[in-house]
């Protein structure tokens, strides 16, 4: 069976992980690379090794935990914001007008342009020093986070700091911990396959789960006697853990800024394993889908990929600043001209009037001496035409509308994963009034601005395409050739899962049910449900509580916005993926539970451009079933598979409408040919890891 299904949206996807095997068994060839998150470039790594062992590494040889990302220290503060300040042109002309009110000789006016531009000064400083109080606060607030971990001294489990974390630290993270510091991931809860799961997010702005892999030979031990199942959080660690641990030694690169790249060995008992970029865990992540995970610390502090990868503070000047700056230079060389103008007028009425000076006035030696005087009098007497209150003013609004940001319900956030609203929060003023001012945003990829939302749209099973829907592509290319789009009005007590965007009257709602495609839509949504590594946990309530798993109420984490909407797609049309229980994959059609034991996965990499999956159905069938583009699953089908030409239509009328196609396919094993490849696919799989 060949089969597309399109959703609305483009992402370019993107792949972190190395194949460690090409798939004989759907011809797959060739190995992926890894891909990065966001790497500057230009930094030279140090030069030797860093080597160490578990628990023996100290602060003395390695920068500590402790992060810093305030502005000023109280011993900086006055003369870096003063330096800052003086950026302007207005206050260093105010500074100047100041100074020289104070020298009789050209002052004629009592000195009062200190006191507003003191004002001015001040009311900077102290909205500067509210804005880094804050942000040291909040420094201090995550240095004093909490994780578990291996205390050294007593060699128990229990909550360690992060500012006490060390080069050399054992952490036991649990699901949902953020990760306090780049870590090399030794054990975890998946006993077969020793991966975890991780959330990007703080680090790459990716919301996709992305997958990570224990060293092989340390999880292998640790898990030994672990019991095969579904894995509960640890709250003490077993000796025969820690005794492995314990001998633990890394030799890896020094700290560097490259996301991209990771190369470290982790030896024990004589043994050595390669740690690459699939067994790290970077700071600002978070473990997720996984009970418990064992890692050493390698980078601390501002020697992780994140503080490294930290744009260098700088003084921030935005378009008004630089606008007003341009004013002001014009207006003072207008001043400048108006003051030797008077200036020169006063010395030839001086001359054309060879009477006494007035008794008000100094007596002066020179024509040109008190002319060039006279310029500083005049500058003095104009200094208006640049006013301070310009400054004031825009101090002050730049201040409110830091408050507003900060207050405006409209500017909230509602997280996916934890459900909580997060307000927006301006951490600096200085740049506020150019958030309106944006023309032009350059983006390396579309998901930065779909936010990775995708929706399952359209579908061709079997030669017949099904989906009423369309989108503005759609629509706009409707209107250039002419046509008219007519788009089925929707049931009103239709309601659709986030990700889910189909409905056609032959299908949706069960309408499949009793049709001569019914066999053949069952075989396209399995596919959908199985094919996959999404993972599934409820909103509410306990893993452990079958009431908690109820089709509401369960939430789907997965390594990409794609296979979410696939597996959502499907739940709407009836074919509910509920969980994954160890190997098994359950599936609930019609009110009954499916068991689908999956025995092998390739994932999808963008050389292969597709996954499959082999699986044990209910009716202990072996299956394989295959996900991908077009270009590479219609080349492994059969010479007699049907609706091949048909199939390609739909799909290239579904692209014109700006729609992502997938092909979906299935074949049947037999055990003997199964158990063939599985030994080469073994063979070949040690021989790449190892």
């Amino acid at each position: 069976m060949a089969s597309v299904d399109a959703r609305g949206s483009e992402k370019e996807r993107r792949q972190q992980q190395e194949a460690a095997m090409n798939s004989w068994l759907d011809g797959g060839s060739g190995k992926g690379k890894s891909r990065s998150l966001c790497s500057r470039q230009g930094k030279k790594k140090q030069k030797g090794n860093r080597i160490f062992q578990a628990f023996e590494a100290t602060h003395g040889h390695y920068a500590g935990n402790t992060i810093r990302t305030a502005k000023y220290t109280p011993i900086t503060f006055l003369p870096l914001n003063l330096w800052e300040q003086f950026q302007k042109l207005s206050n260093l002309y105010f500074l100047f007008i100041s100074i020289i009110q104070f020298i009789p000789a050209i002052s004629s006016v009592t000195p009062t342009s200190w006191m507003p531009l003191l004002f001015v000064l001040v009311v900077n400083m102290i909205k500067e020093g509210i804005e880094d109080t804050k942000r040291a606060r909040q420094d201090k607030e995550i240095n004093n986070k909490k994780v578990a971990g291996i205390i050294p001294e007593t060699k128990k489990m229990g909550m360690l700091k992060w500012k006490d974390i060390k080069v050399g630290s054992i952490l036991v993270l649990q699901e949902d911990d953020p990760v306090p510091a780049d870590v090399i991931i030794l054990g975890c809860a998946d006993k077969t396959a020793g991966n975890c799961y991780i959330d990007t997010r703080e680090l790459d702005g990716e919301t996709n789960l992305k997958t990570r892999t224990a060293i092989e030979l340390l999880h292998r031990s640790i898990t030994a006697d672990v019991p095969a199942g579904p894995q509960q959080k640890i709250t003490e660690v077993p000796p025969s853990h820690l005794d492995i641990i314990k001998e633990v030694k890394v030799d890896c690169e020094q700290p560097n800024a490259d996301l991209a790249d990771f190369q470290g060995a982790v030896k024990w008992q004589g043994s050595q394993e390669s740690a690459t970029l699939k067994q790290t865990i970077f700071r600002g992540c978070t473990v997720r889908n996984t009970k418990w995970v064992y890692c050493i610390v390698m980078f601390t502090g501002m020697e992780t990929k994140l503080m490294k990868n930290a744009v260098t503070k700088k003084l921030k000047r935005t378009t008004l600043d630089k606008t007003s700056n341009e004013y002001i230079i014009g207006v003072f060389v207008f001043l400048i001209g108006m003051c030797l103008l008077a200036a020169g007028c006063s010395a030839i009425w001086v001359m054309k009037h060879d009477a006494p000076i007035p008794w008000y006035l100094d007596e002066i030696q020179s024509i040109m001496l008190g002319s060039a005087l006279n310029i500083f009098t005049f500058l003095i007497l104009m200094s208006a035409l640049i006013p301070i209150s310009l400054t004031v003013t825009m101090e002050v609004v730049k201040v409110a509308h830091a408050e507003f940001i900060n207050s405006d319900l409209k500017m909230c956030y509602d997280d996916p994963i934890t459900g909580l609203v997060m307000p927006a929060k301006a951490r600096t003023s200085n740049l506020s009034e150019d958030l309106g001012r944006i023309e032009y945003i350059f983006s390396d990829k579309t998901g930065t601005l779909t936010q990775n939302v995708m929706e399952y749209m359209k579908c061709s099973i079997d030669g017949i395409s099904y989906g009423t829907g369309t989108t503005e592509i759609g629509r706009a290319a409707a209107r250039r050739e002419g046509r008219v789009v007519h788009e089925v009005k929707r049931p009103e007590g239709l309601v659709l899962e986030r990700g889910d965007n189909f409905y056609d009257p032959r299908m949706s709602m069960g309408a499949w049910k009793g049709s001569p495609q019914e066999q053949a839509v069952q075989r396209f949504y399995l596919i959908l449900a199985v094919c996959h590594t999404v993972m599934a946990k409820p909103k509410e309530g306990q893993e452990d509580d079958p009431a908690s798993w109820n089709p509401t109420n369960v939430a789907y984490q997965a390594s990409s916005p794609d296979e979410e909407a696939l597996v959502v797609g499907a739940k709407g049309q009836g074919f509910w993926f509920k969980r994954r229980n160890f190997l098994d994959c359950v599936v609930v059609v019609d009110g009954v539970e499916m068991i689908y034991k999956v025995l092998n996965v390739n994932e999808f990499n963008s050389t292969r451009k597709r996954m499959s999956v082999v699986v044990q159905t209910p009716d202990n069938r072996l299956m394989l079933y295959v996900k991908g583009a077009d270009s590479v699953v219609y080349e492994r089908l059969s010479p007699d598979t049907p609706h091949q030409e048909i199939t390609k239509e739909h799909m290239k009328l579904f692209a014109n409408e700006g729609l992502r196609t997938l092909v979906l396919g299935e074949k049947e094993l037999s055990p003997d040919f199964y158990e063939g490849w599985k030994a080469r696919y073994s063979e070949a799989f040690q021989s790449t890891s190892g």
